[in-house]
């Protein structure tokens, strides 16, 4: 007997006066443990060997918690994501990635893009604005940039350095 997603929805309705917020997770530590889990996202799938993913990808399967607010035109506005996913759900070789997303704020159609991916081996930082850019594809670092830069290092105004700068020429 299955029950649908409709079904399985909880929601908690508060008011402002709520202390501690409308769930508050509290586990009692008995054994002083340094880490414990408060909460668990679940994405099950139902026929994991049928996942709708491309031919011989394995992967892109994940769950989030998003952030969302009324803005000043009474619309429900997506605010902020952050997302785990498999990025390889290959059994024995499962890699993973977790994404920050933002609000990018240019009107009329706002939308969440990633700004910060972690994932095994590389840190990714994609501000919405400002000018730092930090690719772990090819390496290239782009301080004080618009767009991302083609120079392993990029630096746009003064630098300054203290200490000793060393550096081979190619010719």
């Amino acid at each position: 007997n299955r029950q649908s997603i409709a079904d399985m929805r909880l929601t908690i309705y508060g008011n402002d006066t709520d202390a501690l917020g409308l769930v508050h997770l509290n586990q009692t530590d008995n054994n002083n443990n340094t880490l414990i889990t408060l909460l668990v996202l679940d994405h099950n799938l139902v026929n994991p060997n049928n996942a709708s993913a491309p031919s011989g990808f394995f992967g892109n399967l994940g769950a989030g918690i998003l952030f969302r607010g009324t803005n000043n035109d009474s619309e429900m506005v997506n605010i902020s994501l952050i997302n785990a996913t498999l990025v390889n759900a290959r059994n024995g070789s499962e890699a993973s990635a977790l994404t920050f997303y933002s609000l990018n704020g240019t009107s009329p159609n706002p939308y969440l893009r990633p700004t910060l991916l972690l994932n095994g081996s590389d840190l990714w930082l994609n501000p919405v604005s400002g000018n730092t850019f930090i690719n772990p594809l090819n390496g290239f670092v782009g301080i004080g940039a618009t767009t991302q830069t083609t120079d392993k290092l990029f630096v746009s105004g003064s630098l300054t350095v203290t200490g000793t700068l060393n550096g081979i020429a190619n010719s």
